[in-house]
């Protein structure tokens, strides 16, 4: 079991979350995140510049955004507050790049 479990959390993927707009946004796209993907670990919220400045993008599989930034890395483009529609969207859209 123990095993297992440690092998889940290696195979967990992992997101970063960006938005140049303050903390209170990207919390707020944390946690609309958290909801749509358990399976997902969200690190802390990021600001645009941190994170290109320190490239942190080789911790992560994929990143969500509210701007467009270059990255190599599959980039989803959000709204900080998504409407349900978006929410479907997205969740089709990640859920075809990662196979879940």
């Amino acid at each position: 079991i123990r095993n297992q479990k440690e092998r889940k959390q290696e195979a967990q993927l992992k997101a970063a979350i960006l938005c140049p707009s303050g903390i209170s946004s990207s919390l707020i796209m944390k946690s609309e995140l958290q909801e749509l993907f358990p399976q997902i670990d969200f690190r802390e919220a990021h600001s645009v510049e941190s994170f290109t400045s320190q490239e942190w993008e080789t911790e992560f599989d994929m990143i969500f955004s509210s701007v467009p930034i270059d990255t190599k890395k599959k980039l989803y483009v959000i709204n900080p507050i998504m409407t349900q529609l978006e929410k479907n969207g997205l969740m089709a859209t990640v859920q075809n790049d990662f196979l879940f």
